[in-house]
């Protein structure tokens, strides 16, 4: 998330979430380079990023994807078949299910 500091001493940046995470409550963007010995240093501390959760699970022929809505930031669930068996799961990363079952 944070680039190394290499702006000259005592220079706040803006830092920013990666797309799909949002900062998260008490966490500010902005840091400060400060010079420490022979090199320099965030000063502040960093942000805190937060994965975004998932909304509706996609469909998928024969899953009943309803159970596994609203997965939070790297969670899965495992799916169930209206036909056939399940394999795999739904696997939400930053807001986007990357990962779906199928039923065979």
């Amino acid at each position: 998330f944070a680039p190394p500091c290499n702006a000259a001493d005592n220079v706040t940046c803006t830092l920013q979430c990666t797309p799909g995470s949002v900062l998260a409550n008490g966490s500010t963007p902005e840091v400060t380079c400060r010079a420490q010995a022979d090199a320099l240093a965030w000063a502040t501390a960093l942000p805190t990023c937060l994965g975004l959760p998932c909304t509706t699970a996609p469909l998928v022929p024969n899953v009943n994807a309803t159970l596994c809505d609203g997965l939070g930031h790297e969670e899965t669930c495992d799916p169930t078949c209206v036909l056939g068996r399940p394999r795999g799961v739904f696997r939400c990363v930053r807001g986007v299910y990357v990962e779906d079952p199928v039923c065979v």
